[in-house]
């Protein structure tokens, strides 16, 4: 009932006012009508186009980490093959290493903002304390992998420079031998020369004089074996090969000993399965979860 009376007394102060402060009232209405859903469709414009540049972000995100996938697999492949390598390497030569490179240039572009935009204000899900979590584990991983590849290959130049020092030791050593062997007088010395054949048959076995085994079990232990029983004097030539050849057993110590820093690499490897198990959470979560039709 107050409605109505409500209404009927509109109606007679509208009819009481001039025809020229009706056609005002009118063309305010009207203006604030447009302006109002101006606004509206405006914004709906703005919502939908920053959803679907959220949406294209998305994608492009999904898509990088696809594709990043085979070339962090490809690494972590070799990455393992070469720890094995080392473990195992009773050669001088280095193990090669072919190194896979992902790249962060175009995904370190997208702010840190429009992150939270995409994952967490931006789908649909209503789970905003797991896909914070999900989203800066993520964010965790991109940083970690893109300085794990600087601190892995500063590690492997590391293992490159003491190897060739090893080697560059081994070669020192084994010249020693050589000079010794080429001015001993053997009429002199006839026990030097059955050594002599010893060392010569390891080089002509071991390819470029770098088959640990061979030199192990062709050349030096048979001659430090010998070499207990005849008890050499410190001044007699004899004495000056065994030196120089424990010199050598000393170099291959050093150089098995050397091999454990395979576990610095299987452990980096380790490390980079795990973040790529982290990412594959991340993924797997956001993977079916759509943006919202209109984003603020």
């Amino acid at each position: 009932m107050g409605f109505i009376i409500l209404i009927l007394n509109i109606s007679t102060w509208w009819s009481s006012l001039d025809v020229n402060y009706q056609t005002v009232i009118i063309s305010g209405c009207i203006s604030f009508f447009i302006l109002g859903l101006g606004f509206i469709i405006s914004e709906a414009i703005r919502r939908y186009n920053k959803s679907t540049e959220l949406t294209q972000y998305k994608q492009f995100i999904e898509e990088w980490v696809t594709e990043s996938y085979q070339v962090l697999d490809e690494y972590i492949s070799s990455l393992q093959e070469f720890s094995d390598d080392i473990k195992n390497n009773k050669d001088l030569n280095i193990p090669k290493w072919t190194s896979s490179i992902i790249h962060f240039s175009q995904i370190n572009k997208i702010p840190l903002e429009r992150y939270a935009d995409i994952y967490i204000f931006g789908i649909k899900h209503k789970d905003y304390k797991e896909k914070r979590i999900q989203l800066m584990n993520f964010i965790y991983q991109l940083e970690y992998l893109e300085k794990i590849q600087s601190l892995i290959m500063d590690r492997y130049n590391e293992y490159i420079k003491h190897s060739e020092e090893i080697m560059n030791e081994w070669n020192n050593c084994c010249m020693n031998l050589l000079n010794v062997y080429s001015n001993i007088n053997y009429k002199d010395n006839p026990e030097a020369e059955h050594f002599y054949r010893l060392f010569k048959n390891a080089i002509d076995k071991s390819s470029n004089c770098s088959n640990l085994d061979i030199w192990e079990s062709e050349y030096i232990q048979p001659t430090l074996d010998e070499m207990k029983k005849l008890n050499p004097s410190p001044a007699s030539i004899l004495f000056k090969i065994a030196i120089h050849t424990r010199d050598l057993s000393y170099v291959i110590e050093k150089h098995y000993n050397f091999n454990k820093y395979s576990n610095v690499f299987a452990g980096n490897a380790a490390d980079l399965k795990t973040s790529r198990g982290i990412i594959d959470n991340f993924k797997n979560y956001f993977d079916n979860k759509k943006i919202k039709r209109y984003c603020k």
